[in-house]
């Protein structure tokens, strides 16, 4: 049976950059030992307020939050708890944007304003709970 085999490639944004032998640790181009390609998006995640619309968050555990800005200028918040890590955060964070980044030519993506508006107006949130889902167990 003749296999095929594909390289495989797997990037994602860790607090120091593996020794590959062509990094030079310069901190002007690399401030945070992050990969290139999650520079763009250190300095993202921020502390949860205690006050506000923040405030009912807060009080649930999710202490951190980071967003995604909508075409508008609207902010589409994402909450996470203690044990989210900030790769899952920001990996959440791209997805989102990604669904919400309007595909021109496409049959139903070409204009995603219409989901982004009313997301907006209905107050979504993207919640991150510590541990696994349960039903009827949300915050």
């Amino acid at each position: 049976m003749l296999r095929s085999t594909l390289p495989v490639v797997l990037l994602a944004c860790v607090g120091s950059k593996p020794d590959f032998g062509t990094g030079d640790g310069d901190p002007e181009t690399d401030p945070d030992g992050l990969h290139t390609s999650c520079v763009a998006d250190s300095g993202l995640i921020y502390e949860t307020p205690n006050e506000g619309t923040f405030k009912n968050y807060r009080n649930k555990g999710f202490d951190r939050y980071t967003s995604v800005t909508t075409p508008s200028g609207g902010q589409i918040p994402i909450f996470a708890q203690d044990e989210v890590s900030e790769a899952k955060m920001l990996r959440a964070r791209n997805l989102l944007r990604f669904f919400l980044t309007d595909v021109p030519g496409s049959e139903f993506g070409a204009d995603k304003t219409m989901v982004t508006e009313s997301m907006l107006e209905r107050g979504a949130v993207l919640m991150m709970p510590n541990g696994a889902h349960e039903p009827g167990n949300e915050p």
